[in-house]
């Protein structure tokens, strides 16, 4: 999903102007160094160091001011989610970046990655329902809110996240969407850390509990 006018989505600009690009920032480099621990065959992350940097990019959302941008209001972010709405569970059509191990391996997306199969790639549905958490948080009584929380609701159920962590973990897929994706999955986890307008605790530890999942092993 392209960037340009997503309301404090990662921009360009100069530094200390708007407090997302240090965000942005921040959890890039965070997605650096795990994908560079990966790559160290004598070592292995531990979940409490990967808790930390989770809750590093959780605690750079809580300080930092999240303002609209002038101009932003509930019509265009009803524009926004009905944008995410209609893809994150599109499953069709799909660019896979999939590596198989086996006949067990061809599945459809909806299979391989069920929390994140929409929106044509895997790293554009994770900005999708960053998008939605970030929008019901921003504008928590607009009419598209109860839809973008059933579509939140549907996606980040204990069982998607379980295979999704099944799926990063398999042979063959240490470098899987990384720095990229990953950065946007610290995106949502912060942002489902940030607020209290979409009951995030639930949400927030299933991703938590995948990520220590993924990098335990």
């Amino acid at each position: 999903m392209a960037n340009a006018g997503i309301p404090n989505a990662p921009a360009g600009g100069e530094r200390g102007v708007d407090p997302d690009v240090r965000l942005w920032d921040a959890c890039v480099l965070t997605a650096a160094s795990i994908s560079l621990t990966f790559r160290l065959k004598s070592q292995r992350m531990k979940p409490t160091l990967c808790a930390a940097l989770l809750l590093l990019s959780a605690n750079v959302v809580g300080t930092e001011t999240a303002a609209t941008p002038a101009g932003f209001d509930i019509n265009a972010a009803g524009r926004f989610a009905n944008l995410a709405l209609a893809c994150v569970h599109k499953e069709y059509p799909n660019k896979l970046s999939h590596v198989l191990n086996s006949d067990a391996d061809v599945a459809p997306p909806r299979r391989l990655t069920p929390a994140f199969y929409g929106c044509y790639d895997w790293h554009s549905s994770v900005h999708g329902h960053w998008l939605l958490v970030r929008l019901v948080r921003t504008f928590p009584d607009a009419p598209f809110a109860p839809s973008a929380r059933e579509a939140l609701r549907n996606s980040l159920t204990a069982e998607n996240i379980a295979q999704e962590a099944a799926y990063l973990r398999a042979a063959g897929r240490a470098s899987f969407e990384r720095p990229y994706g990953l950065a946007w999955l610290l995106q949502l986890v912060a942002e489902l850390a940030s607020g209290k307008t979409l009951r995030p605790n639930k949400w927030l530890r299933t991703c938590i509990r995948w990520s220590r999942q993924c990098w335990n092993g």
